[in-house]
């Protein structure tokens, strides 16, 4: 799971029924909704899954009253199942969604037009 409003993603093992939460480091933690001048940030808007890594698009847009769901973002955020955060790619395109196909090793993406872009992984 990839949470929207923490920079958290959620692992759980379907064995145990144990969840754990793993939150990028100095970032908000659940303390900042209860704050006076609390601004809502989207973090995680989409993610994917191989039996490798887990693929999280990333977009840290504040909301201001101004915006409206799709968000599209550059930036993906690679994990292994632990919880750690091993690389972040910057896409060529901005994306509102991704998905992985683990057999041809291509990313896809695609945007607010509609546009549908491919990336080697």
């Amino acid at each position: 799971m990839a949470m929207n409003l923490l920079a958290q993603i959620n692992i759980l093992d379907l064995e145990t029924g144990t969840l754990r939460g793993f939150r990028l480091k100095e970032s908000p933690d659940f303390d900042e909704f209860t704050k006076k001048n609390y601004t809502p940030t989207i973090y995680y808007t989409d993610l994917n899954a191989t039996a490798e890594f887990l693929y999280a698009l990333y977009s840290e847009i504040e909301l201001d009253g101004s915006r409206q769901y799709p968000f599209e973002s550059r930036e993906i955020h690679v994990f292994d199942w632990n919880g750690n955060m091993l690389r972040q790619i910057i896409l060529e395109h901005k994306a509102r969604e991704i998905a992985i196909d683990h057999i041809s090793g291509y990313l896809y993406t695609i945007n607010e037009m509609e546009e549908i872009f491919r990336y080697k992984l």
